[in-house]
């Protein structure tokens, strides 16, 4: 259920790949540290989604940490400076506490929001690449999610 954004009806990213969940070890391999921003739901009964899971959950404690340190506003929904909004588990809405345990099971969703910017210095790929890129992208025989999964990691 990683990645509902990717996968509105639920299907997990083993699944999208054409593998059997037992079989999933790319999981982390989707989740992209340097633009982490995006919509999550991880069945956390199943080991590598709630790898994601803690993963995330220590990035969101990271971004914290360094929005704290760097005195920047707190632009979080619930005025705690937590990236996460829009948190359920098992469909029920909570609010996320840093003292929060992840459960062992059950379906955690949040969107995870993190003020991240390119560096200054970054300059925007050439038209010419941009064209070559989207032509790549039309002409796959990957499912539309793994394409954008695929984009998400260059971008």
């Amino acid at each position: 259920e990683l990645l509902e954004l990717l996968a509105p009806d639920g299907v997990g990213i083993a699944a999208l790949a054409g593998k059997r969940a037992a079989e999933s070890r790319l999981t982390l391999d989707f989740v992209v540290p340097e633009n982490p921003t995006g919509r999550y739901s991880m069945n956390l009964a199943a080991p590598a989604e709630r790898l994601v899971a803690e993963h995330l959950l220590l990035l969101n404690a990271w971004e914290v940490n360094l929005m704290k340190s760097r005195r920047m506003p707190d632009v979080s929904v619930t005025g705690n400076y937590q990236c996460l909004r829009n948190e359920t588990l098992d469909a029920y809405p909570f609010s996320y506490q840093p003292d929060w345990i992840l459960p062992t099971f059950g379906t955690l969703r949040f969107d995870l929001a993190v003020p991240k910017r390119p560096p200054k210095s970054t300059k925007a790929i050439s038209e010419a690449a941009w064209q070559d890129l989207t032509v790549a992208l039309q002409r796959s025989e990957l499912p539309a999610a793994l394409r954008v999964l695929c984009l998400r990691r260059a971008s």
